[in-house]
């Protein structure tokens, strides 16, 4: 999507087309360490050097996973018996890795590295609801079912309330095992979801607090009310961030009165033509200084109509490149 040239309160541009915006979010998943070379025996006998990380997890030479990441599970029970059957039929399971502990004291003693927590209600020293607190106290989100043959509504109810991630009763026959296998996946999974959206998260938080300006998400109509404030906002725009979001000012509010109609003119046709804009402006700070600020966003859309425009924010005296020569000593 080509942009036009930039346009200014001065009523000129700042040169010709901008070029396009930018084809990428800059967000990355995260794939856990970075992959070392390690040798494997192929099917023939002969030797093949692959790239693989320390979650087991091979990688084409392109960089592209091949392989699932193993789940580590943790087994907890103190039958011996049913623990070696348990692991039988799930070890069955790619990418399941079992472990099992027959105490409870064991367990919380092998929690780091472990993706799932299965464990039996009734044990002797601590039963599965004191265990499940021991380890949520320790690891609080991570995937937790109990897997129990004494079981009952009571118990069910109790273990849900206290925040069990999955029960499971215990049965004749195989088909539990592959039940249960498909639970621990099944919550494993949603965990790393919720994992990878949170350390997103958490990337886009750095990034923007370290913008030289501010980044925003407005509604697409004046006085363009705030829905989302990041960076330098009070350096920038005066006020703090939840002045703007709570809506007691409005960016509107801010734009001094000869400039609003530039504003609303080069949003209103970045709009009609469906494409970003940028434009130099002057603002009103909340102590009354006028600063001239630099402006680049674009439309959101939903199902074909705009629900928000998205953008950047730079104090040009601050941030413009006569500033930055300043504090270069150019």
């Amino acid at each position: 999507m080509g942009t036009r040239g930039a346009r200014t309160a001065d009523g000129g541009t700042d040169g010709g087309d901008a070029g396009g915006v930018s084809g990428g979010d800059g967000a990355t998943e995260s794939r856990g360490s970075v992959p070392r070379a390690e040798s494997l025996t192929r099917a023939d006998g002969a030797a093949a050097t692959v790239p693989i990380d320390d979650r087991g997890v091979v990688f084409s030479n392109a960089g592209e996973p091949l392989s699932e990441a193993p789940i580590s599970v943790l087994h907890v029970d103190d039958d011996d018996a049913f623990l070696d059957l348990a692991s039988e039929f799930l070890g069955r399971h790619e990418p399941l890795r079992v472990e099992t502990a027959t105490s409870t004291d064991a367990a919380l003693d092998r929690l780091d590295g472990v993706d799932c927590v299965v464990s039996d209600f009734d044990m002797p020293g601590r039963d599965g609801l004191a265990f499940l607190d021991a380890v949520r106290s320790r690891h609080p989100e991570m995937p937790f079912i109990l897997f129990t043959g004494k079981g009952s509504e009571e118990i069910a109810s109790e273990a849900v309330s206290a925040g069990v991630t999955d029960y499971l009763r215990k049965g004749p026959g195989t088909e539990r095992y592959e039940v249960l296998a498909n639970r621990i996946t099944n919550a494993v999974e949603q965990y790393r979801a919720r994992e990878a959206v949170a350390e997103n998260r958490r990337r886009l938080s750095r990034l923007v607090s370290n913008l030289p300006g501010v980044a925003y998400r407005c509604a697409p109509e004046e006085p363009w009310p705030m829905v989302f404030l990041g960076g330098e906002v009070e350096a920038v725009l005066g006020h703090p961030p939840d002045v703007l979001v709570d809506g007691d000012a409005d960016l509107g509010d801010l734009i001094v009165d000869a400039d609003e109609s530039l504003v609303t003119e080069t949003v209103a046709t970045a709009l009609e033509r469906g494409e970003a804009f940028e434009l130099t402006y002057r603002l009103r700070r909340a102590d009354g200084e006028v600063v001239r600020v630099y402006e680049h966003g674009q439309p959101v859309y939903e199902n074909g109509a705009v629900v928000a425009l998205e953008g950047f924010i730079m104090d040009t005296e601050r941030h413009g490149p006569a500033a930055v020569s300043e504090r270069r000593g150019e």
